[in-house]
């Protein structure tokens, strides 16, 4: 399946599941989606199994005509981080710096590897092989909010504004995290090597430090 074709297939699936939500459901949008997505794919699964009609087939070529990391890492990630970006106020967030960064990032690391122990711990008693690297990887993969989520969630309840601007800044910044450990862990889990802290540093100084200088010398030319 073509890119151009595949593109347009995921739109149309996420305009039928957009309108069913706000039609019958009501749910916030992005819950509603998952939502919706989860139940329907997991109802295409057991039809399969009664009338096989080659739908769950055309999914996973669907999804198999994307590469992950050069269509949502290094494509729509940065677009969605840009969205969220524009409704945060760089004042208040200023104020809230510190606290902010240290959510962002030792909150986020913590999280990682306190869900990636517990996977690999839990999948151990079960009798499941993964390696620590597979299962730090998953934990890299859920260890940050969704900032779209959270900023569209925010705006509806009315949180305090030092709140939402710490929730949003952390919602922001936490993904720069993730990717990094991503990156470091999948290389481990994939390749079956061993990461050093010379090759971590290297892709925080790349990825974090490079995505925040570009940023800043953006923001300066515009303004």
């Amino acid at each position: 399946m073509d890119t151009f074709t595949a593109v347009a297939c995921l739109f149309g699936i996420a305009v039928i599941l957009s309108f069913v939500n706000e039609r019958y459901l009501r749910f916030q949008h992005d819950i509603g989606l998952l939502l919706l997505a989860c139940l329907t794919t997991g109802g295409l699964r057991v039809l399969e199994l009664f009338v096989p009609s080659g739908a769950v087939g055309l999914l996973q070529q669907l999804t198999q005509s994307f590469n992950l990391n050069d269509t949502l890492l290094k494509g729509v990630l940065c677009f969605l981080l840009f969205r969220g970006s524009t409704r945060v106020s760089w004042v208040a967030l200023r104020g809230q710096r510190w606290l902010v960064l240290w959510l962002a990032f030792a909150g986020t690391a913590a999280a990682c590897l306190f869900t990636g122990v517990l996977v690999y711990g839990g999948l151990s008693a079960f009798g499941i092989v993964v390696t620590l690297s597979q299962a730090l990887l998953f934990g890299a993969l859920i260890a940050a909010t969704d900032p779209v989520a959270a900023l569209a969630i925010l705006s509806t309840i009315g949180l305090p504004k030092p709140l939402e601007t710490v929730v949003d800044g952390e919602s922001l910044l936490n993904d720069g995290v993730a990717v990094l450990f991503f990156t470091i862990f999948a290389g481990t889990a994939i390749s079956g090597g061993h990461a050093s802290l010379a090759d971590a540093g290297s892709i925080f100084v790349r990825e974090v430090l490079g995505g925040a200088t570009m940023g800043v010398a953006g923001w300066s030319s515009i303004n």
